[in-house]
């Protein structure tokens, strides 16, 4: 291009996501964890006896954009993944608590804390992105993804769409192919709500 050589590469990194050339989001996953331990690292030193709230704040601030920046696209669908993810969200908890035993119930600590679990929360930001694309509020086209269902269905709201028939797991687990499953499933009093509603129903604090 322009005289010069393009240079080959089997990763990318654009956007603060990481892109392999066979399409895995392994690399993105194992980066993401290290940068929150990178961070939870630096709020046990800084601020390790500050009180339950401040400490919540911090993890707030620093660690969950960090473990959810872009997740509608690299949302993981193998188990493993899942739960390294997950462990970062344990690890925040006993943080908060400034509890490491391993007698105490990390199920409990995140309980007190009105945390729901990351996997669910990536959902409900691919539900919140395809309602942005379903009403035209990015730049997206619905015409090759969304095909709106030609048949009425008990079991779906009516801005159902016709669910993908992928062949490899890349695209099985791939935006369009799982949210159209989601929204599908969403109660029509929530499908409808405005934007700033569905957020804060679907992404309590």
């Amino acid at each position: 291009m322009h005289g010069k050589q393009l240079e080959a590469v089997t990763e990318k990194k654009y956007l603060g996501i990481t892109i392999k050339d066979y399409l895995s989001w392994n690399l993105q996953i194992n980066n993401i964890v290290a940068s929150t331990n990178q961070a939870q690292r630096m709020l046990s030193r800084n601020i390790k006896n500050a009180p339950q709230q401040t400490k919540t704040n911090a993890v707030n601030a620093l660690i969950r954009p960090r473990v959810e920046h872009s997740a509608a696209i690299w949302d993981p669908y193998t188990q493993e993944n899942i739960d390294k993810i997950e462990r970062v969200q344990r690890r925040a908890a006993r943080y908060i608590f400034n509890d490491y035993s391993n007698e105490s119930s990390v199920t409990s600590m995140i309980s007190k804390l009105s945390w729901i679990p990351l996997y669910k929360r990536r959902v409900n930001i691919r539900l919140c992105l395809c309602y942005k694309i379903v009403n035209g509020l990015v730049a997206i086209p619905t015409d090759t993804y969304l095909i709106p269902l030609n048949r009425t269905s008990r079991h779906y709201n009516t801005m159902a769409y016709t669910i993908f028939s992928p062949r490899h797991d890349y695209y099985k687990f791939s935006f369009f192919p799982r949210t159209v499953i989601a929204w599908n499933k969403l109660p029509e009093s929530t499908a409808k709500l405005p934007l700033s509603k569905l957020s804060r129903h679907l992404l309590p604090r």
